[in-house]
């Protein structure tokens, strides 16, 4: 995201005056972020955020995307996991920690 596309959105946000997740679900629509790079934005707890991801999962169901957790020295994918949280810690192929983040957006309405 460019300066001119983040700093109209930041002053769409502050005119609206929207809620943690409803900016958030706003973010996600514009590009695919990482459960870090969303609590450093909002300067809150990863707990939060996971609870933010989950409710936002459940309300656009269809339109919510989460890219898997990848080892970046084998390859290794750590498929769908059927909860929201932060990346595993080790691989379990290679032993490897490092690991590339989940990504999460929301898809563009069709």
């Amino acid at each position: 995201m460019n300066r001119k596309a983040k700093r109209e959105l930041e002053d769409y946000i502050l005119e609206k005056a929207l809620t943690r997740r409803q900016e958030l679900a706003l973010m996600l629509s514009e590009r695919e972020l990482t459960i870090r790079e969303i609590v450093d934005y909002f300067r809150a707890t990863t707990k939060e955020i996971v609870e933010d991801l989950k409710s936002i999962a459940y309300k656009y169901k269809d339109r919510f995307v989460a890219k898997p957790a990848v080892c970046e020295f084998c390859g290794f994918v750590f498929k769908e996991r059927d909860k929201i949280r932060k990346k595993p810690s080790k691989c379990p192929r290679c032993r490897n920690e490092k690991i590339q983040e989940p990504r999460f957006s929301l898809k563009p309405v069709t």
